[in-house]
């Protein structure tokens, strides 16, 4: 799975996202704020899931669940292309 975020999407360090096409913000937890940041670095599924799961000593599968959810969400409020 390829995932890009919008290119009028802006990431600041606290975990808040901006939006410059329509104007909504959005506040992220630290994970969701690190998924973020990958995401932009253009890292893939499986990079980001594996440093995710190893960081917090989180079970691969569990991670691969919750990132599912997050993309999922991140496509309903179309901040991914």
């Amino acid at each position: 799975m390829d995932i890009k975020l919008k290119s009028t999407i802006k990431l600041n360090n606290n975990g808040s996202l901006y939006d410059q096409e329509n104007g909504n913000s959005y506040v992220f937890n630290q994970v969701g704020s690190e998924i973020l940041h990958m995401l932009q670095e253009d890292r893939d599924e499986n990079f980001i899931i594996d440093n995710i799961s190893q960081k917090y000593n989180v079970d691969r599968y569990m991670v691969i669940s919750d990132f599912e959810d997050f993309i999922y969400m991140l496509n309903k409020f179309k901040l991914t292309l």
